[in-house]
């Protein structure tokens, strides 16, 4: 609906453009119009002359009559002039009023529309569909939208819509928060303040360290983040990606944030949704682990259905429980091992992970086992 409402606009504002609103039409037709009522009273004159028999003095050779026609087209050509002046100019702002008006117009229609869009239950994905289809609108074809947003699992960001020329490059990545470059982590993430360069160029140094950090950034002339902020809650943010120096000021900027404004609510009730069903599903496995423990007196047995229990909860691919009475001596008391998945065996140093916990004597969180 939005993609459709713009290619109107669009096509109505560049048949508007088609119409002759230039100085030199209003001249030129200023010219004609002075010259064609000029020798139209000219020859009305001269046959209500010619009518009424009046005779020039034969000492009179035309030349006092030629003087004053010169004079009279000359002065009439002038004021013809001017008035063409003064229609261009008031064209001129009434174009510019119409087409304002008609931006506004569709910049509103725009931002209710997507608040209407947003309305019922929708998951992340729909959300950042229909925002970025809203922001395209508003931005220049070649600018790249990404949205993305907070999740606590990876503790982190990561992109759930992005559309432009650099739409390949962003989807599916993820960002951690401690690991942002200073300048968006500070402004955007600490002070939820937008942070706008409009010409990469002119700060060569911190772009050049935005870029290193998140490379998909690389070749970008203008940037922008966005904070998306609902109920004193971070949500995510909007990263603009320009391709042209200028392309993304602050003006330019008013109807993204707006918008953002209303994404960051139905952000926010998305997650909430979702934290609210994720602590269900670990409250319901929690009840199942101690009814089976009240119900069943072998400690075995109560392990191995909490192993099982935990690892189809968190969709994990192994869940093996360590016993022993030092990190070296460490062997596997029960295992649960996901379909196709090998058994680890008795083999304690094929999970290194399990003798660092041993060792540490707390939980150890590893995001990827190969490093």
């Amino acid at each position: 609906m939005f993609v459709e409402a713009s290619c109107r606009y669009d096509a109505r504002q560049v048949a508007e453009m088609k119409l002759p609103r230039s100085l030199r039409f209003y001249v030129a037709a200023s010219t004609f119009y002075a010259a064609v009522v000029f020798f139209g009273v000219q020859f009305l004159y001269t046959l209500q002359l010619a009518q009424s028999g009046l005779i020039v003095a034969r000492r009179d050779t035309g030349d006092v009559l030629a003087s004053i026609q010169v004079v009279s087209f000359v002065v009439w050509l002038g004021i013809s002039l001017i008035a063409g002046v003064i229609m261009h100019r008031l064209a001129s702002a009434l174009a510019g009023a119409k087409t304002a008006e008609e931006q506004k117009d569709h910049e509103l229609g725009s931002i209710f529309g997507l608040s209407a869009s947003l309305a019922g239950p929708l998951d992340l994905e729909e959300i950042g569909k229909h925002f970025v289809a809203a922001v395209r609108g508003a931005l220049a074809a070649d600018a790249t939208i990404s949205l993305i947003v907070y999740d606590d699992v990876i503790e982190g960001f990561r992109t759930v819509a992005a559309d432009g020329p650099r739409t390949e490059s962003l989807r599916g990545q993820t960002y951690s928060a401690s690991a942002l470059p200073g300048i968006l982590r500070t402004r955007v993430i600490d002070h939820r303040q937008a942070l706008v360069l409009s010409d990469t160029s002119a700060n060569p140094d911190s772009w050049a360290r935005l870029a290193e950090a998140l490379p998909a950034l690389a070749g970008v002339r203008s940037f922008a983040a966005l904070p998306l902020v609902s109920r004193e809650r971070l949500v995510g943010a909007v990263l603009l990606l320009g391709e042209r120096p200028q392309e993304l000021i602050p003006d330019r900027l008013q109807v993204p944030m707006m918008m953002g404004q209303y994404v960051a609510g139905s952000i926010h009730t998305a997650l909430s949704v979702a934290e609210a069903q994720a602590r269900a599903e670990r409250e319901a496995v929690v009840s199942r682990i101690a009814q089976r423990a009240r119900a069943s007196p072998d400690p075995e047995e109560i392990l191995r259905g909490a192993v099982d229990e935990i690892s189809k909860a968190l969709a994990v691919s192994r869940g093996v429980v360590f016993i022993g009475e030092s990190e070296t001596a460490l062997s596997v008391s029960y295992e649960w091992d996901a379909p196709g998945v090998p058994p680890v065996g008795q083999v304690a140093r094929s999970l290194p992970v399990a003798i660092l916990a041993a060792r540490l004597g707390r939980t150890v969180v590893s995001a990827d086992l190969r490093r």
